[in-house]
């Protein structure tokens, strides 16, 4: 069963992904909704918020510029505190549903921009210019 995870990431990571198809995450922290969270957060409304909530400890924990892939992989395991999960071999392009990032001139206070998977180019095009 695949799990959407947030993993806080680097240009030079997504240039491996958009070259090689996918990027070794073995052992790498991600954060998803894990049980963890769930208990630490028993009046969130639905996993819509348990998810914000995970994806808003991924922004903190991204290296400036922050950026952020949400995908679905199946190799999962849970850390047990928080949303904190281990990943494990190989995280693929395909698998990538969304890029989140700070976009070098247009972000402010540290906003993330929503990029869909496919413009995985053009957001390492904008990360390697620093500018649109």
């Amino acid at each position: 069963m695949s799990r959407r995870i947030y993993l806080p990431t680097s240009r030079a990571d997504l240039q491996s992904l958009l070259d090689g198809g996918a990027l070794d995450v073995e052992g790498q922290a991600a954060y998803a909704v894990t049980d963890a969270l769930r208990r630490a957060h028993p009046r969130a409304q639905d996993d819509e918020e348990l998810e914000f909530l995970a994806y808003a400890v991924a922004v903190g924990r991204a290296a400036a510029p922050k950026v952020v892939l949400a995908a679905d992989i199946d190799a999962v395991q849970p850390s047990g505190s928080g949303a904190e999960v281990r990943l494990g071999g190989s995280l693929t392009r395909s698998a990538v549903a969304a890029l989140h990032v700070e976009h070098p001139v247009h972000s402010a206070d540290g906003e993330l921009l929503w990029y869909d998977a496919s413009e995985l180019g053009a957001v390492v095009a904008l990360l390697a210019s620093g500018r649109d």
